[in-house]
């Protein structure tokens, strides 16, 4: 089997277009042991389960199919709890609360909506705020009426300016015993939003944990026990793999040993030498950039400028995408004349690749 032909240089990032991230050679080698036996699955969901609350000081937690399902299941979580006649029910509440409050600027589509998530839960979608503004006394006003939950995305695709912090929402909805459910897919820090005060954080086993396709929810037992409970129902169309479940805990126990300084000097190296090439692109112009939310991750930006900086940006990414392999680059900015590189999959060669791609690029 030769899977040559669908490869790609991925400086777009852990993205689940392409695959989310690659695998080391010890959670392959999880994986494979996985494979070659059967497992009593719930005694496995339980051990893993374990591990993974040790390591995210959180009272419990579960491996589910993706971070997509773990924000279905756990919004079924919030609106059905374990009770077994509305597990079976969903995405039908029966008469239960299923109101799942977000601000308008996190109603995002990151590849699905993110309301359509909320919906097959079980939940209906309630904004509060506008596009570009939230204010603290109209989610307060939400709150005093109880909905079933409130989602918060941690997101680059999320609105920032004029949105409510996770702080603001954690201590409005907590007022009134409403529990905060964190998406947040691309993080690693399995401690992070739960320390903030979330109740329940989703996490992509195949973006920042750098392990298989999977989710991880983190949180308060009852509700990833009811996170678990949804297993008699919609979750059994979202199951893991016993593969997954090995893979997530091994790449998860490897965060431990992990040497990210030299992942970042290496990543350096590569935005650097990215940079190199892109300033010689003209009428553009090149440096290094850190994301807001993530200002550990540095990547290379090219911005052109002009009435047809956004012409020229595509004619860049449709360039690079008729390359051989094809690369692949972050452009959710296309629109404002800017195509960004991620490092962090690349490797040097790959990055020696994007240059030669780049040198050849001839815009008009």
């Amino acid at each position: 089997m030769d899977l040559r032909q669908f490869q790609v240089i991925n400086a777009s990032g852990r993205m689940t277009v392409l695959g989310g991230c690659t695998l080391s050679a010890g959670v392959l080698d999880a994986m494979r042991l996985a494979a070659e036996s059967h497992y009593d699955m719930e005694r496995l969901h339980r051990w893993a389960g374990e591990r993974i609350a040790a390591r995210a000081g959180t009272e419990a937690a579960r491996v589910v199919g993706s971070a997509a399902s773990g924000i279905v299941l756990a919004v079924a979580a919030v609106v059905a709890g374990s009770d077994p006649v509305r597990v079976r029910a969903l995405p039908d509440p029966l008469d239960a609360e299923a109101r799942i409050v977000i601000q308008t600027g996190h109603l995002v589509d990151f590849g699905a909506e993110i309301g359509q998530m909320v919906r097959l839960g079980g939940g209906r979608v309630v904004s509060v705020g506008s596009v570009n503004r939230v204010d603290r006394r109209d989610l307060d006003a939400m709150m005093r009426t109880r909905p079933a939950g409130c989602l918060f995305v941690w997101s680059h695709h999320a609105v920032q300016k004029g949105m409510l912090s996770l702080a603001n929402c954690v201590e409005a909805a907590h007022q009134f015993g409403v529990p905060v459910i964190v998406d947040a897919a691309a993080e690693d820090d399995l401690a992070q939003f739960t320390g903030m005060g979330a109740d329940l954080a989703i996490y992509s086993g195949s973006k920042d944990l750098r392990g298989p396709t999977a989710g991880v929810v983190v949180g308060r037992r009852r509700l990833v026990d009811a996170v678990a409970a949804q297993s008699r129902g919609i979750g059994r169309a979202m199951k893991v793999s016993k593969e997954a479940i090995a893979g997530v805990v091994k790449a998860i126990q490897d965060q431990t040993v992990r040497d990210s300084a030299a992942d970042r000097l290496v990543q350096q190296q590569i935005v650097a030498r990215l940079l190199d090439s892109l300033r010689a692109l003209r009428g553009a112009t090149a440096a290094a950039v850190f994301e807001d939310l993530r200002p550990h991750i540095e990547r290379a930006q090219i911005q052109f400028s002009g009435p047809d900086a956004r012409d020229r940006a595509a004619r860049l990414v449709a360039h690079l995408r008729e390359w051989m392999p094809p690369i692949w680059t972050r452009d959710h900015r296309l629109g404002e004349g800017i195509v960004v590189f991620d490092p962090r999959p690349l490797s040097p060669t790959e990055a020696e690749t994007i240059a030669a791609a780049l040198q050849a690029f001839h815009d008009g």
